[in-house]
């Protein structure tokens, strides 16, 4: 059984069709990338995940617990990164992640204790800052921050890089190679090709709400006869970015 398990899920917005009975898995310890073009359903999936939608049918398990509403305690478990980034305008962000710390449970020494180490860990020199003051980058490592405070065992991230520069986007490669090493398992949500080949160990194609192909980077260049995974995507749903 995956850390995440998601069964047959549906999810529509009026006439329109999100998901469609997709599934996959998250293994302990992988890092699994679900890839799709903007409105393909990535987001729809994970906001499922963590509670903050619920399915017209299907099911989610976390740890082998059915997700249901109400039920939020698994959350517990998960560090999400997500649009919403939990940075607020206008408390600086050692601020946000005091409340952050606080939310989790954890004890004012350990929250200032992983706020000094996660500071040093991503490069934040920004902690006084307030959140308006913040460019996209500095929000997105803040998220970051927020979603590692609690040491949680499984990340989801959103879209992480969407809107960042080449520096920036490096940076968080390298912090989801060494949460992976660290053992964390890791859902991560993007329509960047040349990420989810450097850092994905499995992979989940989603196309208008269907998840057309799925494996690792070998097995669909063995699959589809290709090489690069923008040639597999393109003959995957036949829709060129």
């Amino acid at each position: 059984m995956g850390v995440i398990e998601v069964r047959n899920l549906h999810k529509s917005y009026g006439r329109t069709k999100a998901l469609n009975g997709i599934s996959f898995e998250l293994r302990e310890g992988e890092v699994f990338a679900l890839l799709g073009p903007n409105g393909a359903g990535k987001t729809t999936t994970i906001f499922i995940i963590l509670g903050l939608l619920q399915a017209d049918e299907g099911d989610v398990f976390v740890d082998g617990e059915k997700v249901s509403p109400g039920k939020y305690e698994y959350r517990k478990k998960i560090g999400a990164v997500l649009e919403e980034n939990g940075i607020y305008e206008r408390l600086k962000v050692r601020e946000s992640l005091q409340f952050w710390g606080e939310i989790y449970g954890l004890s004012n020494q350990e929250i200032r204790r992983r706020i000094e180490e996660l500071s040093e860990e991503l490069g934040i020199d920004f902690l006084e800052k307030r959140g308006s003051e913040l460019s996209r980058g500095m929000r997105q490592k803040g998220s970051l921050a927020r979603a590692l405070l609690p040491h949680p065992p499984i990340l989801i991230l959103d879209e992480p890089t969407d809107g960042l520069d080449v520096p920036a986007r490096e940076t968080f490669k390298k912090i989801v190679r060494k949460e992976r090493e660290n053992g964390k398992s890791i859902l991560y949500s993007t329509h960047i090709m040349a990420e989810v080949e450097e850092i994905a160990d499995r992979i989940a194609i989603i196309h208008k709400g269907n998840i057309v192909t799925s494996g690792t980077l070998q097995e669909l260049q063995e699959k589809y006869g290709e090489k690069k995974l923008e040639k597999i995507f393109i003959r995957a749903i036949g829709y060129e970015l």
